[in-house]
């Protein structure tokens, strides 16, 4: 995906254009009305107040903030800092259509669609480890995985992003996440040996 967009594929763009006509065919009030709503669960603002919810949820439940650091840490680096650096080597500018929303910046990979792949996957994560219900954990892992479908659909109906802008933050998200759980038992153990987290 990453290469179609560094060379101007004519594969991409035909794909690009398909898969938004799809989504966007026809625009009525009522789905840009769900989608306009939707689309702001993957913004900076909302990411960080449901980060700060699930937090502070966490440590006073739990009683500890050692798992919820892990979460901080992911989005720090994998939606801030690792998803502004891929934009700024791209630097891919965003679809000429009409935008619903506005937005600036760069557009691969959509920052939306990679910031809530990592926030609800690692809420999701932290979670299905913690409960022992199996209906529960698929539960979570449904919620989780619609919502951040919706987010990515809706920044294609929105008009803000391609449709490879969102494959591509869906799939760096993922990759991000993959990397952290693989590192998670080491994270918690420094927390909690070197930091003195609970």
């Amino acid at each position: 995906m990453a290469i179609g967009v560094a060379r101007n594929a004519p594969w991409l763009h035909q794909f690009d254009q398909s898969i938004t006509q799809l989504i966007r065919d026809p625009i009525t009030n009522s789905k840009s009305a769900y989608f306009i709503s939707i689309t702001t669960l993957g913004n900076t603002t909302s990411i960080i107040g449901v980060a700060l919810i699930f937090i502070i949820g966490w440590a006073i439940y739990k009683k500890s903030i050692s798992y919820p650091s892990w979460l901080v840490l992911n989005l720090a680096i994998g939606s801030g800092l690792l998803n502004f650096t891929v934009k700024q080597i791209f630097r891919r500018p965003r679809p000429t259509i009409k935008h619903l929303v506005e937005q600036g910046g760069f557009s691969f990979p959509s920052g939306h669609s990679m910031g809530s792949m990592i926030l609800f996957s690692s809420i999701a994560f932290l979670l299905i480890i913690s409960i022992r219900r199996t209906s529960i954990k698929w539960i979570i892992a449904l919620i989780a995985a619609f919502l951040i479908l919706s987010v990515g659909i809706s920044r294609i109906y929105v008009g803000v992003h391609f449709p490879s802008d969102v494959l591509g933050g869906f799939a760096l998200g993922f990759a991000w996440i993959a990397f952290a759980i693989a590192y998670f038992d080491k994270w918690i153990n420094y927390v909690t040996t070197k930091l003195k987290l609970k």
